[in-house]
């Protein structure tokens, strides 16, 4: 009698430590999206202009907006209106990606 409940205690914890093992979660890679960088930035704004030429996506910025007076390089880049009077069509045409 004591072999057949030692034999059950035995079936019990290795039915129970199967059970278990199918509960732990298994480490899965972190997927990410890589988003490709902006190649055609527009900038509306004189700070966000700063912070651009700042962070070394200077050369990504295609237009400044009419307010821009930093970098120097501002009077090389065609302008558009500020945030306040933003010309859509005109910032459209210049196909910007951000």
């Amino acid at each position: 009698m004591k072999s057949r409940s030692k034999a059950a205690v035995l079936v019990v914890l290795i039915v129970g430590l199967d059970l278990f093992a199918g509960c732990v979660r298994q480490a899965q890679p972190q997927k990410t999206n890589v988003e490709p960088r902006p190649q055609r930035i527009v900038s509306l704004s004189p700070s966000v202009t700063e912070i651009l030429y700042g962070v070394g996506a200077w050369p990504q910025v295609i237009a400044v907006s009419q307010f821009c007076t930093y970098p120097e390089d501002v009077k090389n880049k065609p302008r558009v209106n500020g945030w306040d009077k933003t010309n859509l069509e005109q910032v459209m045409a210049l196909k910007p990606d951000l």
